[in-house]
């Protein structure tokens, strides 16, 4: 039949089409090798022909593009010579069949990579990226299966009775030092895991609390004794508390949950502090006072080296893209250098002990249950013993112990060392005693020497004293005859200028007479009446001089203070220099511009100005210029006259105001001098309230200054000031 034919026909194509493509799918998509269990035990490792992997060395590939390449044929099985490397990406799929009649969950551990995630196969197929995520690198909150240590971090896995699935990992680590002897992947029963590790965890909880009960309770005892040994040993106590929470996973699950990298590289932060603080510590419990140089130094030079990692770690963090390359680089040195200075301390110790020194055979008992411990892990981690779960536990328990240990022994160490302080203390205070009893000693008879010259002192200052009463009371007769002297001096001197004044003066009008009406005297005799008369007035001024002294000696300055204008008084009293002036070709210059009134007597004022003025002219050479200025200066009016004599030197200027002074320079047409005009004027400016100084230049001349008050109504009396 026909069209049985063609029905055939077509039939065989289809088969042919069905067989075609089907066996195309198979080549493009190879299946692994399906692992089946048929019962649960405890934990079950996949063996390696059940495995097959894609290696990204590049660390580039997503999921979805394994999918891609699987269909191409691009996993390989995973053999023996396959060995986990680092800073590479391995991507293992497996496919279990669930051959009970129980849906099964199960936690699927990977080895001891730092990043680990899990895809359902099928999902990916399906464009759903539905992974779950564990590992060292990954948040807490991330995290598919918590609370348990930062090594062993498995993922929940769940495979259906009856079924077989097919699963992808996807598994990283910057380092292979934490893969090597590492399975490629194991099934742990749910269960009996949560159990081993939640007494893990219960173990770990009770240490780390343990340390930290014992450090707070150094800590209080510090904050009474303030011992450094304490602060070394809380810091070995809360280091040793930090690397065990670090170990079970507390430090990322409660101190720094969204940091995973900074976890990781908390390891060498908290390694070095615990080889530095065991140092320190060891330092100080050990401590003889007979310490070795060697030795010292020796503790020195590993404290640095502790502080090494840490240093590369803060580097790789604060680099662009931290990638923990340092980390897995120092790591090993790390833990090596910690386990260095374990057995360090412990040899230090154990020579202790030879000296037969107590507080080094306890030391060495307590470090001995830390130190086994310590070395127990440390090989396993090395993986020179095979792994052993008890081994976990041993450091613990060997620091809690050594822990407990240290705390009996440094609180005998304190209690020795107070008792050697207070002993100490007595020895020092009776040395202070018998040093205070022989400087008593010493006091006393100083003070009975003392006591002796004090009266032998006594005796001569009472003699003493008799003598100076006698000599005061025979001073005060001579003052008192010194005094009567001095009257009479003064009257006498008094009476007789007064006697010789008034003839000189005659003498003086009869000169001027013989000129006026003898005009036809021939040039000797009007030579001589000249002489005669400049002879009497100088005599005159002399007697005038003498007696102004007197008066201010003997306190009988009669001072009239009154409002005067300085300016008209200077200006009626210089025409009386215009003649001596030209008789020497002296041209006086005048700067009275203004009216300016001050509180003066102006009789004395007038000789002081008579007195400035002749002085400058007597001792200024012929054709010369003299100064005369009158200005207000603030709250005081100033007199100058300026010359352009010879000067003043500097010895001059510290005398030229006492009595009878002759200075250097000397009058240029050889007038006479007393040395009495510059202290005439100083005790009369003093007397009105003024001052009197002197400026020079030698060799080009000196100026004088007179300082007084301008006028205040208050101070212008209109009486006698004495």
């Amino acid at each position: 039949m026909p069209h049985l034919t063609l029905f055939h026909k077509v039939s065989r194509l289809c088969l042919f089409a069905f067989v075609f493509f089907s066996f195309g799918y198979l080549q493009a998509n190879p299946q692994s090798e399906t692992f089946s269990f048929y019962e649960v035990s405890s934990a079950i490792e996949i063996p390696l022909s059940k495995l097959e992997v894609i290696i990204d060395s590049a660390n580039k590939l997503s999921a979805f593009e394994i999918l891609q390449f699987s269909e191409k044929g691009k996993f390989s099985k995973l053999d023996k010579s396959i060995r986990p490397a680092g800073n590479t990406t391995y991507w293992l799929r497996v496919t279990i069949s669930n051959q009970t009649d129980r849906d099964r969950d199960w936690l699927a551990y990977p080895g001891k990579f730092f990043v680990k995630e899990l895809y359902d196969w099928d999902s990916l197929q399906l464009g759903i990226d539905s992974h779950k995520s564990n590992g060292r690198l990954i948040a807490y909150n991330e995290k598919n299966f918590k609370g348990f240590s930062n090594f062993d971090q498995p993922i929940e896995l769940f495979t259906p009775k009856n079924e077989t699935k097919t699963y992808l990992f996807k598994l990283y680590s910057p380092t292979d030092f934490y893969l090597k002897r590492s399975p490629w992947l194991i099934l742990y029963e749910p269960t009996n895991y949560r159990i081993e590790r939640y007494f893990s965890n219960v173990v770990g909880a009770f240490v780390v609390g343990g340390l930290s009960l014992i450090a707070i309770y150094h800590l209080l005892l510090f904050a009474f004794v303030r011992e450094k040994m304490y602060l070394s040993f809380i810091g070995l106590l809360i280091s040793s508390a930090l690397f065990f929470a670090y170990y079970h996973g507390f430090t990322i699950e409660f101190l720094w949950r969204d940091y995973p990298l900074f976890d990781s590289y908390s390891f060498l932060f908290i390694l070095a502090g615990l080889g530095i603080f065991w140092l320190r510590f060891s330092k100080y419990f050990l401590a003889t006072g007979k310490e070795k140089k060697a030795g010292i130094v020796m503790v020195t030079i590993l404290q640095v080296l502790h502080l090494i990692p840490p240093a590369c770690a803060i580097y790789d963090l604060t680099a662009p893209a931290p990638a923990l390359h340092l980390l897995t680089q120092t790591a090993n040195f790390q833990i090596a250098l910690v386990l260095f200075t374990q057995l360090f301390i412990f040899a230090v110790a154990v020579v202790g002990v030879f000296r037969k020194t107590e507080e080094a055979t306890s030391f060495l008992l307590a470090n001995s249950a830390a130190l086994l411990g310590g070395v127990l892990l440390a090989f396993q981690f090395f993986r020179i013993i095979p792994h052993q779960e008890w081994i976990v536990y041993a450091p613990e328990i060997g620091f809690l112990f050594m822990s407990v240990i240290f705390s009996y022994g440094v609180g005998k160490k304190i209690v020795l060392m107070r008792s050697e302080i207070v002993e100490k203390q007595l020895r020092t205070e009776r040395l202070e005693r018998e040093k205070e009893q022989e400087k008593q000693k010493i006091i006393e008879q100083k003070n009975i020497e003392l006591e002796q010259k004090v009266m032998e002192r006594t005796s001569q200052v009472v003699h003493q004293k008799e003598e100076i009463s006698t000599q005061r009371d025979a001073i005060e007769e001579q003052n008192e005859e010194l005094k009567l002297l001095n009257e009479e001096k003064n009257n006498l001197i008094n009476i007789v200028a007064h006697d010789l004044k008034s003839p000189l003066n005659q003498i003086n009008g009869i000169m001027y007479v013989f000129k006026a009406t003898m005009p036809d005297m021939n040039e000797d005799q009007g030579s001589l009446v000249d002489m005669v008369s400049d002879a009497t007035t100088r005599l005159s001024q002399m007697i005038t001089n003498l007696l102004d002294i007197n008066a201010i000696e003997s306190g009988q300055l009669n001072i009239n203070l009154k409002k005067t204008d300085i300016t008209t008084v200077a200006k009626r009293l210089q025409p009386q220099f215009v003649d001596r002036a030209n008789k020497k070709n002296i041209q006086i210059h005048e700067d009275f511009s203004q009216e300016l009134y001050i509180s003066i007597d102006e009789s004395y004022l007038g000789q002081v100005f008579e007195n400035l003025v002749s002085n400058a002219i007597k001792f200024s050479p012929q054709h010369r210029n003299i100064y005369l200025s009158v200005k207000q200066a603030e709250n005081e009016i100033v007199f100058s006259v300026r010359d352009e004599g010879p000067g003043l030197k500097e010895k001059d200027m510290e005398k030229m105001f006492g009595k009878f002074q002759k200075l250097s320079a000397q009058p240029t047409d050889g007038e006479h001098s007393t040395g009495l005009g510059l202290s005439i004027v100083k005790r009369f400016m003093e007397a009105m309230n003024g001052k009197v100084w002197a400026e020079s230049n030698p060799k080009v001349g000196a100026t004088f200054f007179v300082s007084l008050p301008i006028y205040d109504k208050e101070q212008d009396l209109g009486t006698e000031i004495k």
